[in-house]
């Protein structure tokens, strides 16, 4: 099972926002047996009205 877990931007302390998720896998007995993650820093403009967040 694949359970994915969001994480809000980042703000204020003068770090750039990014968006962030983690996705993790588990077996049978409900043990994590897999961990990816991917992160992104949100830009401050968009070509389009499709925002990242």
């Amino acid at each position: 099972m694949r359970v994915p877990a969001a994480v809000p931007p980042a703000s204020g302390g003068g770090r750039e926002a990014h968006a962030d998720i983690d996705t993790f896998r588990s077996d049978a007995d409900g043990k994590i047996v897999e961990h990816q993650d991917a992160l992104q820093v949100t830009p401050p403009t968009s070509e389009n009205d499709n925002t990242m967040i």
